[in-house]
């Protein structure tokens, strides 16, 4: 059996099994980070590890990479 991308079922079939052992090991492994305080607390201590010259440093000179960002967070802070 094959469906028109080609892919079989012996491939399916690995998949299949493949999602039901994430899905065991999620259900094992719950989710820590419940809130959006949390998440900003995470980032903020994720940038505080950043070296100080990699924070200074401009590799986005259009800023597109802030606007993308400050989007996200002001939809995280609208949740709160």
């Amino acid at each position: 059996m094959s469906n028109v991308t080609g892919v079989g079922k012996a491939q399916i079939e690995k998949r299949n099994r493949a999602l039901a052992s994430f899905n065991q090991w999620e259900a094992e492994h719950p989710r820590r980070l419940q809130n959006s305080e949390q998440i900003f607390a995470c980032l903020g201590t994720l940038y505080a590890l950043l070296p100080a010259e990699a924070r200074r440093r401009i590799e986005d000179p259009d800023r597109n990479g802030i606007r993308i960002m400050h989007r996200a967070l002001r939809h995280l802070k609208s949740s709160l």
